[in-house]
């Protein structure tokens, strides 16, 4: 579930349900459930009563939510005692506008919003403009409007800031027109960046670049996007690095950048569980020390599940206990699966240590050892984007023996990526093991 507080052009208040829920076929959707009109005061209890009733109203079982990290939101949740998850994009943002408050950047800011406003003002000013891009700049920049920022969205100060670097050429020939009044001269020349200024200006777009492309990855609607989030933090902590060759301003806004990560990226179960269980990541080769706490965590919450076991017929060695003749049948496996095995462990019960098996006969390969000196090969699924492909995809996962303590997720613990698994999705992919890991009952 998501849920979002909002207001309409008419400063009447509002709150939105949204459900995202993985169908038969494996797709993502997504349902909008309700808007309903808040009036009074919008308290952590009155949300909390709304949500309910509307778990009530369309019955719905267990709820993982996220919401913006705004106080009565993050309070609400807590009264229902719901699993919830801050949304990534809100905290990017929160990141984000707290470094652009640095005096330095803040001025800059401020200058480029003024030129703006002058701009948006004026209609001759603008067929002026429109002029200079035609004898200064390409064609595809002819007619580009200058972009004002809002304050509310940080990524709208980006967008500025771009717009007036790739304009600033026919910026500079409009103030230099004549036919411009002397008003509106004097607001260009003291708006319009200084060289150093332009050049600070380039630095920062750079900087908040890999900013922009982490909210588009983690506000996607198709595609699950919570086992993105470790490695999306670990790339935007290694662009933050600071380097001999920054100015003091840049220095200063990476400082606050990588402040602000570390305060608002806090590593919370939710994320490691949904890094663990996507097979792309579940190695955790960019973060190494959770490893062992994604994978208890898995087991814990694993350990809750109610499972329907079958009997085998020639079962001697199990207890009536362990019948149920309710259990599904297993299914058929279709020819294109049994033509393409995963590497998947075999699991045997008979020793309190499970041992686990190569299901192929044939030989492992020597770069799939643990102790080869070979480079490992780089296998990715087909929705992990280039961006984070240094970050998460290190190499094929490896079968670990030592994790055979559930079997089932021993069983995916130790499933190795072949190359063919490019070609799938995270959804893609799980559609296809589904016949290795049964649907708990």
């Amino acid at each position: 579930m998501t849920h979002d507080g909002w207001t309409s052009c008419s400063t009447e208040s509002y709150n939105t349900t949204t459900i995202h829920y993985i169908n038969k076929d494996w797709d993502l959707k997504t349902a909008t459930l309700n808007t309903k009109k808040m009036d009074g005061s919008h308290t952590a209890e009155r949300l909390a009563e709304s949500i309910l009733e509307t778990k009530s109203e369309w019955c719905l079982k267990e709820v993982v939510a996220t919401t913006d990290n705004a106080a009565n939101e993050v309070k609400a949740f807590k009264l229902l005692q719901w699993t919830r998850f801050g949304c990534f994009g809100h905290r990017i943002n929160l990141i984000v506008k707290k470094a652009l408050e640095q005096p330095d950047i803040s001025r800059v800011l401020g200058k480029g919003r003024r030129l703006v406003t002058l701009y948006h003002s004026s209609s001759s000013i603008n067929d002026y403009l429109k002029e200079k891009q035609q004898l200064l700049l390409s064609s595809m920049l002819v007619g580009h409007k200058l972009i004002a920022d809002v304050p509310r969205r940080w990524n709208s100060s980006l967008m500025m800031l771009t717009r007036l670097n790739e304009q600033m050429p026919a910026l500079l020939a409009v103030a230099a027109d004549d036919r411009v009044n002397k008003s509106a001269k004097s607001t260009m020349k003291n708006c319009l960046y200084s060289f150093e200024e332009s050049s600070t200006v380039e630095k920062v777009i750079e900087l908040l670049q890999p900013f922009k492309t982490a909210t588009e990855i983690m506000c996607s609607e198709k595609i699950p996007t919570i086992s993105k989030v470790l490695p999306t933090v670990m790339k935007l902590k290694k662009m933050v690095v600071i380097k001999e060759d920054d100015p003091p301003i840049i220095r200063t806004i990476k400082t606050e950048l990588f402040k602000q990560l570390e305060l608002r990226t806090e590593t919370e179960e939710i994320s490691l569980l949904g890094t663990i269980l996507n097979p792309f990541t579940k190695g955790f080769e960019f973060l190494p020390e959770k490893k062992t706490e994604a994978e208890n965590i898995l087991r814990r919450l694993a350990s809750g599940v109610k499972v329907v076991i079958k009997k085998e017929k020639n079962d001697d060695d199990h207890h009536d206990e362990f019948d149920n003749t309710d259990a599904p049948p297993l299914p058929n496996l279709p020819s294109n699966l049994l033509d393409q095995e995963p590497d998947l462990p075999l699991v045997s019960s008979t020793s309190d240590a499970a041992e686990t098996y190569s299901i192929s006969d044939e030989k492992p390969d020597s770069e799939d050892t643990e102790t080869s000196p070979k480079k490992r090969k780089v296998v990715k699924s087909k929705d992990t984007e280039d961006w984070l492909s240094d970050i998460v995809c290190m190499g094929v996962s490896s079968a670990n023996k030592e994790d055979a303590v559930q079997a089932e997720i021993s069983r995916y613990l130790g499933t190795s990526l072949r190359d063919c698994d490019t070609n799938h999705t995270l959804l893609e992919w799980w559609k296809k093991m589904k016949y290795f890991f049964q649907d708990s009952q």
